[in-house]
């Protein structure tokens, strides 16, 4: 709605990938952080406030987006880091 969206993913092509590679939870986690780091960008070009909260291990699913309108600023003290 007008207040915002927010999107939880259930599947992802770059953990999918890290996973087949054989690579570690911790790590991939840490490759999520790390891609994440686009989308704030993305979303704050294009105006918006925007935060993530990604895949962690032992968690279900992927990467669960917050966009809201209005100038990027700061995370939101709410979501994970």
């Amino acid at each position: 709605d007008a207040g915002g969206l927010d999107i939880k993913f259930h599947a992802c092509p770059l953990k999918d990938a890290w996973m087949a590679a054989g690579f570690a939870p911790e790590k991939i986690a840490a490759l999520c952080r790390i891609a994440g780091v686009v989308d704030d960008g993305t979303f704050a070009a294009a105006g918006f406030s925007f935060g993530a909260e990604t895949w962690r291990p032992g968690e279900e699913g992927c990467c669960f987006l917050h966009i809201r309108p209005g100038a990027a600023g700061p995370r939101d003290p709410q979501l994970r880091p």
